[in-house]
C-alpha cells in the first residue's frame, strides 16, 4: 500500500503480508513521491499484483507515465476516475480516450459503476457522473473477452455512500451501453 495522506496502514493483520509506504504515487522519485514503475520494479518482480487506485485525479498522469511492462504485472486494476469534467473539452476527451485506449490494450473493462457521492455534471447536454469506478482485468486471464455488457447495474453493485443512487444513473449507463 502507498498513501502519503495517512500515518499508517489501515490493515494491521500480519498474516495478510501487507507492506505500507507513507508516500504518494506520482511522476517523480523523491522523498514524498514515487512512480508506479519504481515501486513495482523494486518490490514485485514477476508477480501478479492487484492495483487499487484512488488518488483524486492524479491517476491520469500516474497511469500515463507507467510503462506497459509495469502495468502488465497487474492481474486486476480497480480504478476511481475523477474529474470527468475533462470531457467538456476536446483536449480532455483526447487525454481520457488515449489513457483508456492504452489500458484496454492490456486489460478488459469488466465493471463500471457511477460513484454516487457527487452530483452529476453537464457535458454537452448529457448528465454524467464526475467520478466513475472501473474494474479492469488483465487480458491474459482465461475467459476475458470484449463481450459487450448489456445490463447495469450489476446485482452486486452497491452505492459508494449512504446517498441513494443518482436518478440519472440508468440514463448514463444506458448511454454507455448503447452500441
Amino acid at each position: 500500500m502507498v498513501d502519503g495522506s495517512i500515518e499508517a496502514s489501515p490493515i494491521s493483520d500480519p498474516d495478510l503480508n501487507v507492506e505500507f509506504l507513507r508516500r504518494f504515487l506520482g511522476l517523480s522519485q523523491d522523498g514524498l513521491e514515487l512512480t508506479v514503475d519504481s515501486w513495482v520494479k523494486s518490490r514485485y518482480q514477476g508477480c501478479r499484483a492487484l492495483l487499487s487506485m484512488d488518488i483524486e485525479g492524479a491517476e491520469y498522469a500516474v497511469l500515463s507515465a507507467s510503462s506497459d511492462d509495469t502495468l502488465q504485472r497487474f492481474s486486476c486494476i480497480v480504478l476511481e476516475l475523477h474529474g470527468l469534467n475533462l470531457l467538456n473539452s476536446s483536449e480532455g476527451c483526447s487525454y481520457l480516450h488515449s489513457l483508456l485506449k492504452r489500458l484496454k490494450r492490456q486489460f478488459a473493462i469488466t465493471h463500471l459503476h457511477v460513484n454516487n457521492y457527487a452530483s452529476p455534471i453537464m457535458v454537452h447536454g448529457l448528465r454524467i457522473p464526475p467520478v466513475l469506478e472501473l474494474t479492469l482485468v488483465n487480458r491474459t486471464f482465461p475467459g476475458i473477452t470484449d463481450e459487450r455488457v448489456t445490463r447495469l447495474p450489476h446485482s452486486l453493485d452497491v452505492p459508494n455512500c449512504q446517498k441513494a443512487e443518482p436518478a440519472y444513473y440508468h440514463e448514463f449507463v444506458d448511454g454507455v451501453l448503447k452500441p
